[in-house]
């Protein structure tokens, strides 16, 4: 949802705060939502989701239930998260991105 918070990603694609349920061959998923609406190619298993709800970074969209988006607390996280990353900040995970 974020990448393109990161100065040194050269991601084409514009930052979401939002994310849609959606059912695919009988289970439920999780995709980006693109600005015009459309959804990402790539999807997610629903269930992903529940942490980062739990953790008050991404909350249900009361207009739609089927929607969740990114919290203020998730923006910061998010934003902090990218500047340590630009930064090449050691203590960070390896992150490991293929484009497609």
């Amino acid at each position: 949802m974020t990448y393109a918070m990161s100065s040194r990603l050269n991601f084409s694609i514009a930052t979401s705060d939002a994310i849609q349920r959606f059912i695919n061959d009988g289970k439920m998923r999780r995709s980006i939502e693109g600005p015009d609406g459309s959804l990402s190619d790539h999807s997610v298993a629903d269930g992903s989701a529940r942490p980062l709800i739990s953790l008050g970074l991404i909350a249900e969209d009361s207009a739609h239930r089927d929607r969740v988006e990114l919290t203020e607390i998730g923006l910061a996280v998010c934003r902090d998260y990218w500047r340590r990353s630009d930064a090449d900040d050691p203590s960070l995970p390896q992150l490991n991105i293929r484009a497609t």
